[in-house]
Parts: C-alpha cells; sequence; structure tokens
C-alpha cells in the first residue's frame, strides 16, 4: 500500500460534509441518470508517481468542496429554485465534486506501488508482456504492462497498459513461458456490442447482425520482461 513516510492523504470528512450538505436539498435524480455504482473494492496498481499526482490532484479538489457548501447557501438565501437557477447549478456542481472525490480517494485507499520486477520468470504487476492471439495473422503480437493506469512512458513505447485486476491480466499473473497457452473472457464487452479486433487490443464497435459475440480469447506468453523506463 501507498507508504510515502507521512498519513495517507485522507478526505473522507470532507465529502462526508459535502453529502451532508447536499442532502439538504432533496431533489429527485432524473431518469436519464445511470444508478450509483458500488466502488471497486479490488487492488488499484500504480506507480509511486501516479498516485504522488493522484494525492495532489485530491488535496486541490478537496478545498472545492468548502467553495460549493457557499455556493448552495447562497443560492438557497437567494430563493433561486428555477430549473436552472443558482441552486439547481451548485447541487450540479457539488454531486459532480463529491463523486471525483470519492473516486479519487477510494484509489487511494487500494493503491499498491507496482515495484520493478526482480526476475522475468513469473509474471507479476510491472512487467510487460508479449502476447500472441490465436487468431492474429503471424507475426502480430501485442505488449501489456501490467499496470492499473495509464502510464506515459509505456505509451511512448507502444505498450498497453492492462489493468491486472481484468479478465487478460488475471489470466496473465502467476504465469510463466513453461506454461504460455492462455485463455481469457470478453463477456463484459460483448454484452455491450463490441469485440476485440483479432489484430488490436482496442475495443470496436460491431454490428451485432454480422459478428458472434466474442466470449472467449485465447493466445499464447512469447515474452516476459521487465521495463527499461521508470515504473
Amino acid at each position: 500500500m501507498f507508504n510515502s513516510g507521512k498519513k495517507k492523504f485522507n478526505s473522507n470528512n470532507k465529502i462526508a460534509n459535502l453529502r451532508l450538505e447536499l442532502s439538504n436539498f432533496d431533489v429527485p435524480k432524473q431518469k436519464s441518470q445511470p444508478a450509483e455504482e458500488k466502488l471497486p473494492e479490488y487492488p488499484y496498481y500504480t506507480s509511486s508517481a501516479n498516485l504522488q499526482r493522484l494525492v495532489q490532484s485530491m488535496e486541490a479538489h478537496t478545498g472545492e468542496s468548502t467553495r460549493i457548501a457557499d455556493d448552495l447557501a447562497n443560492a438557497k438565501a437567494e430563493k433561486d429554485f428555477s430549473e436552472n437557477g443558482g441552486l439547481s447549478a451548485a447541487i450540479q456542481e457539488g454531486n459532480l465534486l463529491a463523486e471525483s472525490l470519492e473516486t479519487m480517494q477510494n484509489k487511494i485507499n487500494r493503491a499498491v506501488i507496482v515495484k520493478r520486477p526482480s526476475n522475468n520468470l513469473v509474471i507479476q504487476p510491472g512487467h510487460i508482456v508479449t502476447v500472441q492471439h490465436n487468431d492474429d495473422p503471424e507475426g502480430v503480437v501485442h505488449k501489456y504492462m501490467l499496470i492499473s493506469h495509464q502510464h506515459p512512458e509505456a505509451t511512448k513505447h507502444g505498450v498497453m497498459c492492462l489493468d491486472p485486476n481484468a479478465s487478460l491480466g488475471k489470466e496473465l499473473l502467476g504465469k510463466t513461458l513453461a506454461n504460455a497457452a492462455i485463455t481469457w473472457d470478453n463477456t463484459d464487452s460483448s454484452k455491450r456490442g463490441r469485440e476485440y479486433a483479432p489484430s488490436s487490443p482496442v475495443m470496436r464497435q460491431v454490428k451485432p447482425t454480422l459478428y458472434e459475440p466474442i466470449t472467449k480469447i485465447s493466445g499464447r506468453i512469447i515474452k516476459i520482461e521487465t521495463p527499461e523506463f521508470k515504473i
């Protein structure tokens, strides 16, 4: 877990106060608004630098909660209850900020710092893994870095960042070149009418009438390596 030698940044009190302030305004959720999703509990594998940026962003945005609370109070005092009035805008901004703060705090709470792998024998977070999909043309391979967020250096080197909690990520963790055959689910994406392009890890829209949903993809591990750049 994240440990910078200082107490881990925690904005739960600020978030709770903002939610309490918002609860004073009973505004029914519109039908078009999606239902709130439960925040994840699995590990958030991150670099130390990315986590520090997340903490700094969290600290900066937390200060906004005081301003929004003042906006709510002012709008209420002005009794501007119109649909597009000041109170409506303040409530909307407050809800968006509270959701953003909760998401960032959740990532900080789940953070696991990814360190440079000590060897290239067993796949672990931080490794770059070269994979060939069985449906790919000969010579077409995909490079994945096992980490839960976009890493700028990986992008520069043409490496796709893959969350170790994803189906393929779970399949790769703990694997070696001795048991290189892999199979992973693509069920979640196919439910949305999408599939993995055979020669690309990028999702693409497909026509359900022309394509059968892909629920299983198979392939093999070609190479396990440690990043040349700083994690």
